[in-house]
């Protein structure tokens, strides 16, 4: 736990969040103001950071604000704050006003996004490999079967041979990637230090030492088809299409447009006092 915690604070200062002694320093009142976003909040922060959301936002010539270029902005501000996945059983279907499927995103502020996703994976990377090698010490190597006890031998405890029948037990073993942070149990179905951080994955791959669940590392899921309710709401305002196309019940799009407001009254005030 407090390793986690340790990396975590790293991560913060990494971003600009926190000084040398803790304390925080200029976005950071948007950080926790949003903590419910999360990680919705820290992507944010980084796109005003890198200027990606101001490049977005540039007015035209005559100060306006165009109606693409509002679009954009609150497709992003979806993906950040309103991720909801889509059903199956949605996709590839045409609405009468709804698209339903929340268009992809612009290709700068997908590029920041994902330069956000590999500074937070490293970060963490470096938390799981520092604990695993730890437990490693402490405990000896995740080399033992939870349910059947049966004890693989490492690689190096098989003598090379091209003669005779290669058992099942070598045969897996051999066909392992090497590995530090990922269990031998998981290793054995081909998993490797490589995609752990997969949502897709309902039980975590790493030993079971390791404090964590991967889905507490902050990133952003870029490769999933979300549900566009709110990015359909703003472009035609029409409620009723927003239950009847994009199949929300009542009393979640009004929790969600409620929350919405809240969260861009937060970006504005917050905007005043940076």
């Amino acid at each position: 736990m407090k390793h986690f915690f340790a990396f975590s604070i790293q991560l913060l200062m990494l971003q600009g969040l926190l000084d040398d002694e803790g304390k925080p320093q200029h976005l950071a009142g948007i950080i926790t103001h949003l903590h419910y976003h999360e990680p919705g909040n820290l992507a944010f922060v980084y796109l005003l950071r890198s200027g990606a959301l101001r490049e977005l936002c540039t007015p035209e010539k005559d100060g306006t604000i165009s109606k693409a270029t509002q679009m954009n902005l609150v497709l992003v501000l979806s993906y950040l704050f309103a991720p909801l996945v889509l059903h199956r059983r949605a996709h590839n279907v045409k609405y009468n006003n709804s698209k339903v499927v929340l268009p992809p995103l612009p290709p700068k502020i997908k590029k920041v996004l994902e330069m956000y996703n590999e500074e937070v994976m490293c970060i963490y990377d470096i938390y799981f490999k520092c604990v695993a090698e730890g437990i490693a010490n402490n405990l000896g190597e995740d080399v033992t079967l939870p349910m059947s006890g049966v004890r693989i031998m490492p690689r190096e405890a098989f003598v090379a041979s091209t003669e005779g029948p290669m058992s099942l037990e070598r045969h897996l073993v051999e066909g392992c990637e090497p590995k530090v942070i990922c269990s031998a149990f998981a290793a054995l179905s081909g998993h490797s230090d490589r995609g752990l951080y997969s949502h897709y994955n309902m039980i975590s791959n790493i030993r079971h030492q390791v404090f964590t669940d991967v889905k507490v590392v902050p990133i952003v899921e870029l490769n999933k088809t979300y549900n566009g309710y709110a990015w359909d709401f703003y472009n035609h305002g029409i409620v009723a299409a927003i239950m009847n196309d994009n199949g929300l019940k009542q009393v979640f799009f009004s929790v969600n447009v409620a929350e919405a407001k809240v969260s861009l009254t937060v970006v504005v005030i917050m905007k005043y006092k940076v």
